[in-house]
């Protein structure tokens, strides 16, 4: 299985080129997929903000996981919302508590209400800060508007690259 068949590099270093299909999320960022139940953080693990996965990062990037809009970016620049083309509304929070960093080892890459590309460079984050400051650089994707799906489909937890399918919703 070629894990990079559906990516593509632009003339750009910092975005690549993901084919992708309705109502599919692509992972945001290299790391290890876990199961939302098991990520550091009891708010998540228990998907009150909504269904979806962990990723530990692996490199400190946030790539935009389907075509769609940046609905907000959080002023602590630690999580990031946007909206698909297909209407999931989607959160990836970056690290456990990060909010107390205010911003300190994140820089963001776009702005509110950019059209975005899968695989475009959101964010950037300093996992090796995070720690140091004493906080998980484990990240959260989810779908915040869950109950209008009637199924979630994931794919094989364990290491993900960036533009790898991770999950699709139907409808």
């Amino acid at each position: 299985m070629n894990l990079f068949k559906n990516l593509q590099k632009n003339s750009n270093d910092k975005d690549m080129k993901i084919d992708t299909e309705k109502f599919c999320v692509y992972a945001p960022m290299e790391g290890v997929m876990i199961e939302l139940a098991d990520f550091p953080d009891d708010v998540f693990a228990q998907g009150i903000l909504g269904k979806g996965v962990g990723i530990l990062p692996a490199v400190g990037e946030v790539r935009a996981p389907f075509d769609g809009i940046v609905y907000n970016i959080f002023d602590t620049l630690h999580a990031i919302s946007l909206i698909s083309n297909d209407g999931l509304e989607i959160i990836i929070h970056v690290g456990v508590d990060t909010v107390e960093l205010k911003g300190k080892g994140f820089i963001k890459r776009t702005q509110n209400g950019a059209h975005v590309k899968a695989g475009e460079l959101l964010m950037e984050f300093n996992i090796k800060q995070i720690e140091k400051a004493g906080y998980k650089a484990a990240t959260a994707v989810c779908v915040t508007n869950s109950d209008e799906y009637r199924e979630f489909n994931f794919e094989e937890y364990g290491h993900v690259y960036v533009g790898q399918k991770i999950f699709h919703v139907d409808k």
